[in-house]
Parts: C-alpha cells; structure tokens; sequence
C-alpha cells in the first residue's frame, strides 16, 4: 500500500551508491540467470494478479494463468537467486508482501518454461559501490 507523505531519506544511512545499471535482455531467462549470477539480485517486473501468485504458499509455482498477450506486468520483485532441484529449475523471487505471504515473504517460481510470468521481460540489475 502506498502513502503520500514526506520523504525522509537519511543519507548517513546509505549503504552505497548505484554506480552503473545492467539491463537484462528482453525475455531471456539465461541472460537474467547469468547477469544474477556475477552482479546478484535482479529487479524484475512480473504479471502477479492471478489466484496462484496471490495465495501461495509454498511447492515451486508453475503457474499458467499468468501465460498470454493480454496479461499485464503489474509487481516489482527482487530476483534473488536461482536453482535446480530435482530435475526442476525455478527462480527464488524476494516479495514485498507481508512476511506471512509464501515462504516468509519468498516465493518459487518456475524457470526456463517460456518466461512465465514475464519474469525476465523487464529486468535489471543496479550495481553499487560503498
């Protein structure tokens, strides 16, 4: 939920600053994959208004209702890793929802099965130094 207010940055709290921006190719899962891989977590826009991605609550999503031309990307997510388990390949997706959604605000989304969800359709990574 988002609420008008006053920003309150306080710069003695920064971490970094963002030094470069890595786009990730349009719709290529592999180069999302491999970009993760040496710079870490991706930002990444994803289709998440449909009832799987909305109430899960655990397994590895593989979720066809957010499959098709006229589905919308309409949720930032931070990509945060990637693995193969059993044969299967998934994403590990980093939420902002409430801690009590998915896997402690963590989700498991399928991988190399034709960008579902849109998940490397808008991505990039920023790099920052201290």
């Amino acid at each position: 939920m988002s609420v008008e207010g006053k920003c309150s940055f306080d710069s003695s709290k920064a971490i970094g600053k963002i030094t470069q921006v890595i786009d990730v190719e349009k719709d290529d899962e592999n180069d999302l994959k491999e970009k993760i891989a040496v710079y870490g977590v991706a930002s990444i826009s994803i289709h998440s208004e449909n009832t799987p991605f909305m109430s899960y609550a655990g397994e590895i999503l593989d979720d066809d209702e957010c499959l098709g031309q006229f589905k919308a990307i309409d949720h930032a997510v931070g990509a945060v890793g990637y693995v193969t388990e059993n044969g299967i390949d998934f994403w590990i997706i980093r939420n902002s929802w409430e801690i009590s959604w998915g896997e402690d605000v963590y989700i498991r989304m399928i991988r190399n099965k034709g960008n579902k969800c849109f998940i490397a359709s808008e991505a990039f990574i920023a790099v920052y130094s201290k």
